[in-house]
């Protein structure tokens, strides 16, 4: 549940940052990659992810997290983690930002900073994108 702290925050993101966006992030993504399928070919989708705002610009999605209360679950970073994977197989970016309470932003560097992360893409390279690229090459 959103309060008024974190409405203000998002507000301020909005309006301070040039191009963002606040919702149909899913939309935008699938959008910038060629469609649902995509990604959904790069083991990603992105409605696992839902970031309180966004930006597009040229091959780079930044996404904005506003952490009033807490900080972001485990599991959430994970999603953010498998999206990143997808885009970056697709010659795309992904940057987070996380926006403390303060109003004090964060680029949180998905790829290189947590271990456990940088485990999750490994895994994901070797077992879902290997094998998407064996089936491709074998149907070709």
């Amino acid at each position: 549940m959103a309060t008024k702290l974190h409405e203000a925050l998002v507000d301020d993101v909005i309006a301070s940052t040039p191009g963002a966006e606040r919702y149909k992030f899913s939309r935008a993504v699938a959008n910038l990659v060629g469609g649902v399928d995509v990604l959904r070919e790069e083991g990603a989708w992105p409605t696992h992810v839902v970031p309180d705002a966004f930006v597009i610009e040229g091959k780079t999605v930044t996404a904005y997290e506003i952490e009033v209360h807490s900080n972001m679950s485990d599991v959430k970073l994970v999603c953010y983690a498998d999206l990143w994977c997808a885009l970056d197989v697709l010659g795309f970016e992904l940057k987070l930002v996380r926006v403390s309470s303060t109003g004090h932003r964060v680029e949180f560097d998905i790829g290189e900073h947590d271990e456990r992360l940088r485990e999750a893409h490994r895994t994901w390279v070797r077992d879902v994108f290997l094998p998407y690229c064996e089936r491709m090459k074998a149907a070709s």
